[in-house]
């Protein structure tokens, strides 16, 4: 593998587990997150904060 692929593959590791962190982290203070694969969105982490009426 060239050195590009390298670290294209170890930027994708970083950054799935970089939002599992941040996800965990939220968790605690937030309960009700969830991480989300929505297309066309610019979102990787859903925190729902209160139900509208």
């Amino acid at each position: 593998m060239s050195d590009s692929e390298n670290r294209g593959r170890q930027a994708s590791v970083d950054g799935f587990a970089h939002e599992h962190i941040a996800a965990g982290i939220l968790m605690k203070k937030y309960q009700n997150v969830s991480l989300v694969d929505l297309p066309l969105s610019t979102y990787d982490i859903i925190i729902v904060m209160g139900v509208s009426p």
